[in-house]
């Protein structure tokens, strides 16, 4: 029996979508919003970000991460060592 030539299977073409054409003008939209209101924008992403900070903090500030530096074999522990050193102005020291 003879074989056949191998045929590579042709590839199904990709179709374009026209559904790029409302997330372009929102795009544009957006960009140009943000390009009016820059100092709003950036003033509103500052205060959320120290807004999400304090909530973090809050939350952490009655858990035992806050008091990781004092167990004497933690890597807080040599880091908080390390610059009491360097806060007395002991820059040469065994570490």
């Amino acid at each position: 029996m003879a074989k056949k030539p191998s045929q590579k299977p042709k590839p199904n073409p990709v179709k374009k979508v026209k559904a790029s054409a409302p997330l372009r003008n929102w795009l544009t939209r957006a960009n140009e919003f943000i390009g009016k209101y820059s100092r709003w924008v950036a003033g509103f992403l500052f205060g959320l970000s120290l807004l999400l900070s304090a909530i973090y903090y809050l939350q952490a500030k009655d858990s035992a991460i806050m008091s990781y530096h004092r167990w004497t074999n933690s890597d807080m522990a040599f880091f908080d060592e390390w610059g009491q050193y360097l806060a007395k102005g002991e820059i040469w020291q065994d570490t």
